[in-house]
């Protein structure tokens, strides 16, 4: 989608580069929530929680929002691999059965 993006010579559709980023911070820390609970896997929001932060300190001296965004994404996502490491395994939704 990118490569055909970049050949059409797409601009964002009118959307700023700023807030197409924080929208893609937002979403990629909503997915990894989702997918957390799916596989009931903690490693999945921490390794984007990680990324998140590392745009974070890559964006912190300028002045353009992203860098607030950043930091608010990647402290939710600390804060729910937390409470999914000590949250009991089953509370988490899954229907497996467990054997007797």
């Amino acid at each position: 989608i990118a490569i055909w993006l970049a050949d059409i010579d797409w601009r964002g559709g009118g959307v700023s580069e700023t807030l197409w980023t924080n929208i893609m911070l937002v979403v990629a820390l909503g997915l990894s929530i989702v997918l957390s609970l799916k596989f009931c896997d903690v490693s999945i929001p921490l390794v984007v929680t990680w990324a998140i932060l590392a745009i974070y300190v890559h964006s912190k001296d300028a002045d353009n929002g992203i860098a607030t965004v950043a930091l608010i994404a990647g402290l939710a996502g600390l804060g729910w691999s937390i409470c999914l490491a000590l949250w009991p395994r089953s509370h988490t939704g899954s229907t497996t059965a467990k054997p007797a």
